[in-house]
């Protein structure tokens, strides 16, 4: 599903939504979902209901493909997170994403090829002990919202 928001003959949000098939699942959980990639509005037309309308379209869209669930991956980074949660979603699931620069690395990333020299590394940590990466600069938050249809 794609849909778009216009004002003014211009385009100024917008959400894709892929669905559950017999061939392929999409969603994290067991119920038949739709997986939202994609929820947007342009800055200069936030906070004036489009998300909302975009959203509330989705979910009618969904209920008509028979979907029992919507959910959607965002970070900690924004307002996206609480957006979510102002509008039904609940928090099920959360894990990190880790930008690991050469410093970061050096000590535990030994290539046996001396030709090659690691620049950066992304990581995913599902661990409990995230402290123990304080150092690490680029480090965020990413968590699963599953909204009942």
């Amino acid at each position: 599903m794609e849909l778009v928001a216009v004002k003014d003959d211009q385009v100024v949000g917008l959400i894709d939504i892929e669905y559950d098939t017999e061939e392929e699942k999409v969603v994290s959980e067991e119920e038949k979902g739709g997986m939202i990639w994609h929820l947007a509005v342009h800055p200069d037309f936030q906070g004036q209901g489009i998300g909302k309308a975009l959203m509330e379209r989705a979910v009618e869209e969904a209920i008509k493909q028979n979907l029992e669930i919507l959910e959607v991956w965002t970070r900690d980074a924004g307002n996206s997170a609480d957006w979510f949660e102002k509008n039904s979603y609940r928090k099920v699931d959360e894990y990190y994403h880790l930008y690991l620069s050469d410093e970061d690395m050096a000590h535990s990333v030994q290539p046996g090829d001396k030709a090659l020299h690691p620049l950066y590394m992304f990581a995913e940590y599902t661990g409990k002990d995230i402290e123990q990466f304080d150092s690490i600069e680029r480090k965020y938050k990413c968590m699963c919202y599953i909204r009942n249809l």
